[in-house]
This record gives structure tokens, C-alpha cells and sequence, in this order.
């Protein structure tokens, strides 16, 4: 009586420990998550179909306990079973419904069991437990109170096991498929594949390597893209909200004019208002929150490389650092899209203004502009879509600038010049007068710099207001220049010249005549085309020559642009192609078919648009995909 009485008092003690939080039921095959909830297997797929069923291109889901998010990658269907099963925790539920030292057992004896040892996977009593730790063999094992035990079986570590063979160690991985895995996948499923190491030598390889910082650079950078097509997204639901607003006070208005016999309309308008209000959120909503996932992800994959960088368990890094790139392919193959939309009403004549006293509300419109988010391109497969193309009057323009907010400026080469700014859609914005004849404009943060050639001197204006603030002279005329570091390099046709923001001349060296355009990398690497020769160069800080590229198919090379990984785009004027090589010089793509280009510009911050100017006229705006 006495042991049914302590038998009652230890199921008390456990609780509800043996129940899944989900169905509130009694384990079954229980999946342990990375956080160190277990829950049945039918109730982790239900949560994940749950979660994921309105969302576009998931990426993982939000732990229904701890509402931590789990990163997964691979097929939906396939993320439970990569989940290892809590063997330990079935085991423990099993022992614990009779509750009897094993060892006891054993002898014919009834003894309740108050410990768990962990390798020996059986329940035992004081006595017993006290003789286990004295015991030189079993001295080390985990042996821990029952209450305790599933608290234990949560902190297991099992990123050192085989996924597929769950009862195996991580001894190898794949480097062919990123993939970690003990020695009976190594034998089988990666039997032919080319780079299979173990773990130890694999560890070492990325502790003497860049591939973890490489990797947190490149997810900080689809965070940032990412974060700010969230941002917009979030920005456009406000705008919606406030522009819904105005559409329904219009419509207040209206009703005021032609009072009681439009009190019906009046309804009819706003009901389909807020409908397509509601509609147009939701969309933008379902897509914010595969973004948002798709953070949460990248943050989780991040903080977890962090946490890794030092560990000596060389099977936790190297699965990590797999998970990783597995995360990274995946978010890379993703067409992720950005969604806008905007609400408009047709205009139509007031009531007062109607001869016929018709009763008419503007009819509801609604335009959804939906964008790739392209989080980064492969320019060796990428092609160009051609968008939107329009015409600066006058010619002779040999180059041109994105400024901060995505619109372009570009300088007017002709005496009295100015500059036109316009938008990506076309639209010409404004005309900046200037006194003499512009050629090059480079943006640096908030001022922008031009060359004036024939006046030999560069100008500084502001970047918002594009009121003049200072300008020097050169002791040569300016072509091309770019900005670094606070210095501007000047291309003068027979040399590079590097000045300080305010004239002063830091450095020249003298190159090759036909130099009219020059750029810098993020390493300072300096590039500069000459078209009379068909070749680009590119120079160290020390004016070391660092490459040379020329081909066949590249005549008359003027325009320079570069993109965020530093590849070089080379406009081909006669040959009528662009040339994109990368900051070592190797050649990469060859975009043809483009009329007579003069120059390309890429925005700082998205690779994946571009204005091709074509006989200094005509620009045409790409996307890169």
C-alpha cells in the first residue's frame, strides 16, 4: 500500500511531463525540435502544414511551445523526419508506467525507481543508484531523477547524429552535397561522389578558411535586402490606409452633393472599398510574412554560425555550416517577389456639373505592380529583360549616375549644359542648369561631382537640394572620375590624376592617351578603359599593373560600371555588346545585341537593375535576372 502510495505521489511529481502540448495526449513517436521541445509526429506535421500554408516559399516554422523559429530547407513534406525521434523520452514514459528498478527487477524485487541512467536506460532505486556510481564501469553515466529526466532528454544534443541513420554517429560529410554523414551513407549514398572527408579534417579546413565569414556576409546581405522590401511592403499598407482614407472623405463629399439618393451608392462604394482594402493587405501581408520568415531564418542561421566559430564539438560546426549553405542555396534559388499596390478612382463629373442629374460614384481601380526580389545573381546565366526605354533631347550624353533615391542624373556635354534627372519609369523630373559643358557625374552619399571639360574644373553640389556648394580647377581637363576614400580619380586622357575633395593633388600617373574613363573598387583597385587601344586595365593603389583584358569582340570600350561583388561591366561601343569581367580580370558574360553603348549604370545597392545608354540619346532601363 505503502509503494502504491509513493507510485502516486512520483506520477504527481511528473505531471503532465508525459503529454504532448498539442494534443494533450500521451507521446507518440515523439520528433525532438533544434530548440528541445518533443511533440508527437502527427502534431509537429499538422503545426508545420499549419504554418506554412498561407505563406509563399516558407522556409521554416515557429515552435508551437517556445514559438522559437526552426530554419528547415528541402521539400515541406520532408521537414518532420528530418527531426530526430526522442527515443530517450519513449523509453523513459515506457519505464516509467511501471516504475521499477531494473536492477531490482532483476532479482525478483519490487523497488521503486527514483533515478534514469541515460546509457543503461533503465529506471533504479536509491540503493542501486548509490552502487552505480561506485561502480568503475558505470561511475560516468548520466543518472539523473525521473522528475528531471525529460528535462535531460531536451538538452540532448543531436546535431553529432546521422540523419538518416539516426542511431549513427557524424563521421564525414559531403562536400559535393554539403551534406553531414556517418560511415554507412559515406559508403552508399556518397560512394561516388568526389569530396568526401571526415569531420575533423573538413573542421579544420573551415577554421583555416573564410567560409563561415563568408556565409554571415552573404546572409547579412539578404537580410538587408530583404528587410528593406519588408519595410516598403509595411510602408505601402500604410500608404493604402491613408489613400483608402482620402477615397472614402472623397466619397463623404459626394454624398453631401447629391444627398439622400446617393446614400445607397455611397454604401455600395465603400463596401467594395474596404473589400479590395482588405484584399490588397492581405496579399501584402502573405507575402511581408514569408519575408519576415525568411529574416527569421537568416537571424537564426546567423546566430547560430556565431555560436560555432570557437567550438571545439567539430560535428556541431561542420553540420551547422552544411545547414547553412543548404539554407543559403535554398534562399538564392527562391523567386521571391515583392508585391505594390495602390488604389485609385476614376474621375467622374460631380453631380452639380451633370446636366442630367445622373448619380454616379467613381469607379473603384486597384494596380498591382509585383517585382522579383532577386537576393543574388549569377551574371555567368543571368540575361537582360528589357524594360522601360526614353530619349534625353539634345544628345551628347556620355554618362550618367544613380543618386540615393533610384533616380538618374545625366550631364548634358554641350556648352551652357545642364542636367536632366529623371525616374526609372521615364518620367523627367527636373533640368539643372550649369554654366558650362558637363560631362561625368559620380554620387558620393550626400554630393555629387562633375566634370566640366573644356573649363577644366569639377563642381560639387548637394545630392537633395542640387544647389551648387564649391567647385576647383585642374590643371587638366576632366573626363570620367569616381569617388574613394575621400579622393576623387580623374581620368585626363593621358593620366590618372588623384585629388582630395577640395583640389589638392594627392598623386598622378601617367597611362596610355584615349583614358577617359576610370572607376575604383572595393579593394581600390584601380580600372580604366582606353578606346583607341580595345583594352581595360586594372591597377593596385601603388599603380602596379594588376590585368589586362582585351578580346575580339570588345571595340571601342568606354563606359565603366561595377557592381556590388566588384565585376566590371565594359560598354562596347562599335562592337555594340557589354563586357562584364570580375575584379581579377576573368571574363565573365558578354551581353550582345546592344545598340552603340556608351555607358551602364548600376544603383549601389541593386545588382539586379540597370540604364544602358545607347548613341548618347537613347536610355533603356534592364532588369538582371
Amino acid at each position: 500500500m505503502a509503494f502504491a502510495d509513493s507510485k502516486s505521489r512520483f506520477g504527481d511529481n511528473l505531471g503532465n511531463m508525459f503529454l504532448c502540448s498539442v494534443c494533450c495526449e500521451k507521446f507518440k513517436s515523439p520528433r525532438i525540435l533544434p530548440c528541445g521541445h518533443s511533440f508527437c509526429h502527427s502534431c509537429i506535421a499538422s503545426a508545420v502544414n499549419s504554418s506554412c500554408e498561407h505563406k509563399e516559399a516558407p522556409v521554416g516554422f515557429n515552435c508551437p511551445l517556445c514559438r522559437d523559429f526552426i530554419p528547415c530547407f528541402g521539400d515541406q513534406k520532408e521537414w518532420v523526419n528530418h527531426f530526430f525521434l526522442n527515443k530517450t523520452l519513449t523509453h523513459v514514459i515506457d519505464i516509467s508506467e511501471k516504475n521499477l528498478c531494473g536492477a531490482c527487477e532483476i532479482e525478483n524485487e519490487e523497488t521503486q525507481g527514483v533515478n534514469y541512467c541515460f546509457e543503461c536506460c533503465e529506471a533504479m532505486c536509491e540503493t542501486c543508484t548509490k552502487f552505480h556510481k561506485k561502480s568503475a564501469a558505470s561511475r560516468r553515466h548520466t543518472v539523473c531523477p525521473f522528475s528531471s529526466a525529460l528535462d535531460t532528454c531536451m538538452q540532448q544534443n543531436m546535431n553529432n547524429l546521422c540523419v538518416k541513420h539516426q542511431e549513427r554517429l557524424v563521421e564525414f560529410v559531403c562536400n559535393d552535397h554539403d551534406e553531414p554523414c556517418c560511415l554507412l551513407c559515406a559508403a552508399t549514398q556518397h560512394r561516388t561522389c568526389h569530396s568526401v572527408e571526415p569531420i575533423d579534417v573538413a573542421a579544420k579546413k573551415i577554421r583555416e578558411s573564410s567560409v563561415i565569414q563568408d556565409i554571415v556576409s552573404k546572409l547579412k546581405g539578404y537580410e538587408q535586402k530583404l528587410s528593406k522590401v519588408k519595410f516598403s511592403e509595411e510602408k505601402n499598407i500604410d500608404e493604402i490606409d491613408k489613400e483608402s482614407e482620402r477615397l472614402g472623405e472623397e466619397a463623404e463629399k459626394l454624398e453631401e452633393d447629391i444627398v439622400r439618393y446617393a446614400s445607397e451608392l455611397k454604401n455600395t462604394f465603400l463596401n467594395e472599398l474596404a473589400k479590395m482594402t482588405k484584399a490588397s493587405k492581405e496579399k501584402i501581408n502573405k507575402s511581408t510574412t514569408s519575408l519576415n520568415d525568411q529574416i527569421q531564418c537568416i537571424k537564426k542561421c546567423q546566430h547560430s554560425l556565431s555560436n560555432i566559430v570557437e567550438t571545439s564539438d567539430v560535428a556541431n560546426q561542420i553540420v551547422e555550416v552544411c545547414k547553412a549553405k543548404q539554407i543559403v542555396g535554398q534562399l538564392k534559388s527562391f523567386r521571391t517577389k515583392e508585391v505594390h499596390i495602390s488604389l485609385a478612382a476614376q474621375e467622374l463629373p460631380g453631380f452639380k456639373e451633370n446636366k442630367k442629374k445622373t448619380l454616379l460614384f467613381p469607379k473603384l481601380q486597384q494596380f498591382e505592380v509585383t517585382n522579383d526580389i532577386v537576393l543574388e545573381i549569377d551574371i555567368r546565366t543571368a540575361m537582360l529583360k528589357k524594360g522601360v526605354s526614353f530619349s534625353v533631347s539634345g544628345k551628347q550624353i556620355y554618362n550618367g549616375a544613380f543618386l540615393p533615391d533610384g533616380t538618374m542624373m545625366f550631364p548634358q556635354y554641350i556648352n551652357n549644359g545642364q542636367c536632366f534627372l529623371f525616374k526609372k519609369n521615364g518620367t523627367q523630373l527636373k533640368q539643372i542648369k550649369f554654366g558650362q559643358d558637363p560631362l561625368c557625374v559620380r554620387n558620393d552619399g550626400e554630393e555629387i561631382f562633375i566634370t566640366m571639360v573644356r573649363g577644366m574644373k569639377i563642381s560639387a553640389i548637394s545630392s537633395k537640394t542640387f544647389q551648387h556648394i564649391r567647385s576647383f580647377s585642374t590643371t587638366k581637363q576632366c573626363f570620367g572620375l569616381d569617388v574613394f576614400n575621400n579622393h576623387l580619380y580623374i581620368a585626363c586622357i593621358d593620366s590618372i590624376e588623384v585629388v582630395d575633395k577640395s583640389g589638392t593633388l594627392i598623386q598622378s600617373h601617367a597611362v596610355e592617351k584615349s583614358v577617359e574613363c576610370v572607376i575604383v573598387t572595393k579593394q581600390g583597385n584601380i580600372v580604366y578603359s582606353n578606346y583607341d587601344k580595345d583594352k581595360v586595365t586594372s591597377m593596385d593603389d601603388t599603380w602596379n599593373t594588376l590585368w589586362t583584358y582585351t578580346s575580339p569582340n570588345l571595340r571601342f570600350p568606354y563606359g565603366l560600371e561595377k557592381d556590388s561583388n566588384d565585376n566590371i561591366y565594359i560598354a562596347g561601343k562599335i562592337s555594340n555588346n557589354i563586357h562584364v569581367v570580375s575584379r581579377d580580370g576573368d571574363p565573365l558574360r558578354v551581353f550582345d545585341i546592344i545598340d552603340r553603348p556608351w555607358f551602364i549604370m548600376i544603383p549601389p545597392d541593386d545588382d539586379s537593375v540597370c540604364c544602358i545608354c545607347s548613341d548618347n540619346t537613347t536610355m533603356t532601363v534592364y532588369r538582371i535576372t
